[in-house]
């Protein structure tokens, strides 16, 4: 690792500059790498980088022993079954289809540059010291780009200025852009704030269609209509053009890829007029083809491979591995260091694949050797989580943590309800500032879109996070908030969403009542336990203060114990309505009205026993899963026949509410 500080010579490939990006072409990589070099060391940025390189070292020389091991035998079974599996493959091939990949240019930097101008002439990035999001093209000729942490880039670029992300700002752009891609495929696919997926086959054929109707069927009747009088039945003509011949003649692929061609190019116009941005795009017959496109003419430009196995093999034969999408820098190393550099290297050492890898990544592997991908570009189909990540400078402070935490969530939030979307699965992404990555997640009791629910658990990982290397602090230079296992909100099960409204309601009236009947006088935050409550190992302080009955992990030998009441103001559920209640609690009798969430009937409460009694006859009915599935319960109040009322009143239970909810 000594010498002129050559990345090459020091062996820390993963640090070497990546030219694949647009705008980074020509570059004098040896003199970039060398800088690099010099301005990392002795970082930690460097150590996590030599940490990662030395793993990837060890998985070469691995794969490279196990290749040696490798009989003749074995690569001619092998090399059948990859052909075999090619077979299958080649027919599932799908050509008739128009995928377009959009992608905004340098879309972070763009909307920082729009809003000032004078940053446009000058290299810019949008990040921060520690790491960058996205540089504006000035920037990377100085071998500046995304994924770099800053502190280097400024070693590369002197004069970079670096601009603090403001997602709040590019959100509103990126809404702009999506209004207009809509009109075009209304299930498009918004892989990111500047990226979008769709697929404009059925949009081609309904404009192929009226082409037609308008050459054909409309000047073959003006040509032989009389009048103008009968100018009305043209409408006729044109709402039943399916029925019509010539208009349902099937458009050629050559008359497809010219259209969606010409349709791009309208949409990034569109694009430009609503924002002033520049937008690129690719067009081919498959989704990963249609992303790698979007990047051959950058900026602002767009490329199509058209609709032919012939044009897309011929794209495939010279593409570099590590330009498609799902194999990035390790596994293009991996790759490369096997003799597997371009597309067409995949399907020559086929054999060796099948031997090395696992099925699920052969599988992939073999369809990007001939180029076959999704034709599917659905909103609900692709996306199966949503969430947004920061990067920022560091910080260890808990309260610093939670506020982070607090504006991921909402965020997260914004972008769930303007998806009509609600998730079960709550994932905490972090990155430490020794660049060491950590992933958790939490699973809710339910479908939700709460702003609240969503921090709280989201909170608890990042608490659980600081607790395991405590006494130390948690110093994050990045941190996500995902939401996982969506569904559309229209189609959550009407009984799951009256349980939450049922839990929620009855929390929310059990904590008033509770506020209402307990104004204690005395403080509470004032008070010593005796030693054998101590001995007990619970908080004590939180059983005086929830004013709940004894929790079940006290042990039975010790409720009797005096300690239990060496606090005056200790209120259990059922002292609420004891005569020998303490002098010291100050007790109103409010009435209160609502309407209950189980039988929609008005009731009105003197306490909380009286709430829990109801509720408790409510649910003990037979019919309480009919109730649950109306879907009018909640929303209108429904009153019950004489019959039903008079069988409710005759209901008798000891069971409290808490207990159903035990069992459930």
């Amino acid at each position: 690792m000594e010498g002129n500080g050559d990345v090459a010579l020091c062996g820390v490939k993963t640090m070497q500059l990546n030219d694949q990006k647009a705008g980074m072409q020509g570059l004098n990589k040896e003199m970039i790498n060398k800088i690099i070099f010099e301005a990392s060391k002795g970082t930690p940025y460097f150590a996590f980088q030599e940490k990662r390189q030395k793993s990837i070292d060890a998985k070469v020389k691995e794969l490279q022993s196990n290749i040696k091991k490798i009989t003749e035998v074995q690569k001619k079974e092998s090399l059948e079954k990859m052909t075999a599996l090619g077979v299958v493959l080649e027919n599932e091939r799908n050509l008739n289809h128009s995928i377009v990949h959009i992608d905004m240019d340098a879309f972070y930097a763009a909307v920082e540059m729009q809003d000032d101008p004078n940053l446009a002439e000058k290299p810019m990035a949008v990040g921060s010291l520690s790491m960058l999001s996205t540089s504006n093209y000035h920037a990377r000729k100085y071998g500046v780009r995304a994924a770099m942490p800053g502190f280097i880039a400024k070693k590369l670029c002197p004069e970079l200025v670096i601009v603090p992300c403001n997602f709040t700002k590019y959100r509103k752009v990126s809404d702009k852009i999506q209004n207009i891609v809509k009109d075009y495929d209304p299930d498009y696919c918004a892989a990111s704030l500047d990226e979008v997926y769709l697929d404009l086959t059925n949009y081609i054929k309904k404009k192929y269609k009226m082409k037609l109707h308008n050459e054909n069927c409309l000047k073959n009747y003006h040509e032989n209509s009389a009048s103008e009088g009968e100018f009305d039945a043209v409408i006729g003509i044109e709402e039943n053009c399916e029925k019509c011949l010539r208009c349902c003649q099937i458009i050629s692929v050559e008359d497809r890829d010219t259209m969606a061609y010409e349709i791009v190019k309208e949409i990034r116009q569109k694009i430009y007029d609503s924002t002033q941005l520049t937008a690129s795009a690719g067009i081919a017959p498959n989704t990963m083809l249609a992303k790698v496109c979007s990047d051959q003419n950058k900026p602002n430009g767009q490329y199509q491979i058209i609709s032919t196995v012939d044009a897309v093999m011929s794209f495939i034969a010279t593409l570099p591995v590590k330009k498609v999408s799902g194999i990035g820098p390790v596994q293009g190393q991996i790759l490369n260091a096997i003799g597997i550099h371009t597309c067409s290297d995949m399907w020559e050492k086929r054999d060796l694949l099948d031997l090395l890898f696992s099925e699920t990544s052969v599988d992939f592997y073999i369809r990007v050797a001939l180029g076959i991908g999704s034709t599917v570009v659905k909103s609900d189909h692709v996306r199966k989580s949503i969430g947004n990540e920061h990067t920022f400078r560091e910080i260890h402070d808990p309260a610093d943590l939670h506020k982070k935490c607090q504006e991921l969530c909402d965020e997260l939030i914004e972008d769930l309800k303007s998806h009509n979307m609600l998730g079960k699965v709550v994932i905490l992404k972090i990155k430490t500032t020794d660049f060491q990555t950590h992933t958790r997640n939490n699973s809710l009791s339910h479908y939700t879109s709460d702003a609240e629910i969503v921090y709280k658990a989201a909170k608890k990982l990042i608490d659980a996070e600081i607790a395991a290397i405590a006494p130390k602090p948690l110093k994050l230079r990045l941190m996500g908030v995902r939401m996982a296992n969506l569904v559309y909100e229209d189609s959550v099960p009407q009984s799951e969403k009256q349980l939450v409204k049922l839990k929620d309601f009855i929390q929310s009236k059990s904590l008033n009542v509770i506020k209402k009947y307990s104004p204690v006088k005395s403080s509470l935050t004032n008070f010593t336990c005796s030693d054998s409550y101590t001995e007990c190992k619970i908080d004590h302080a939180n059983v005086c203060k929830s004013g709940s009955s004894i929790p079940e992990s006290i042990p039975r030998e010790h409720w009797n114990n005096k300690s239990l009441n060496c606090c005056d103001n200790f209120v259990s559920e059922n002292s609420l309505s004891s005569p020998s209640f303490n002098s010291d609690v100050e007790i109103s009798n409010p009435v209160m009205s609502y309407s209950c969430p189980v039988c929609g009937l008005n009731q009105n409460i003197n306490n909380l026993i009286e709430l829990n009694t109801h509720i408790d006859n409510c649910l003990n009915k037979v019919a309480i899963k009919e109730i649950l599935a109306d879907d009018s319960l909640g929303s209108s109040k429904r009153k019950l026949p004489p019959h039903e009322k008079q069988s409710l009143k005759k209901i008798k239970t000891e069971k409290r509410i808490d207990e159903y909810f035990r069992r459930n």
